[in-house]
């Protein structure tokens, strides 16, 4: 039995996946709300498309490349470490990485006419952090209805969806 295969029965036999989804929630939500130097996503957005005199695809086109700039600058500073401080660092990385993803995406969402403030354009944004593969393994499940645009145009809430992505 090799490390990878003990950690993993570790985890699911733990609390640790009821943890690590409360973490996820709460990075979603700062991504989405702001954190620290990073403004809510709805500010990010306005003040791209108000510097871009209102071209949704400018703004879009600023807000990847700043991203871009915020993930390299966040991965290259949790990566001075080195090895000795890499069992605290790569979680943090990963972590923030995902907080500056979310946040682009929430952004992008939010020029493209979307209401981050209703929840079936929330859990459109968390589906489109799990990639084409895990949109894919959750439609398997039965777990979504359909893509992450589809999600947002639903009539209603559908229940379980944001728990489960």
């Amino acid at each position: 039995m090799g490390i990878a295969d003990m950690a993993g029965g570790l985890i699911r036999h733990s609390k640790f996946p009821q943890y690590a989804s409360g973490l996820v929630t709460e990075a979603f939500n700062r991504a989405m709300d702001g954190v620290g130097p990073l403004p809510g996503a709805i500010k990010s957005a306005e003040k791209q498309f108000d510097l871009w005199h209102g071209d949704v695809d400018e703004a879009i086109n600023a807000l990847i490349s700043s991203h871009v700039k915020l993930a390299a600058g966040q991965g290259f500073l949790t990566n001075l470490g080195g090895l000795v401080s890499a069992a605290v660092l790569i979680p943090a990385n990963v972590s923030g990485l995902a907080v500056v993803q979310c946040h682009l995406v929430a952004a992008i969402a939010h020029l493209r006419g979307y209401d981050l403030s209703d929840q079936r354009v929330r859990d459109a944004v968390a589906a489109c952090m799990v990639g084409p593969d895990g949109i894919k393994r959750l439609q398997r499940k039965g777990v979504l209805n359909g893509s992450p645009r589809q999600i947002a145009h639903t009539m209603q809430v559908t229940p379980g969806v944001s728990k489960a992505i």
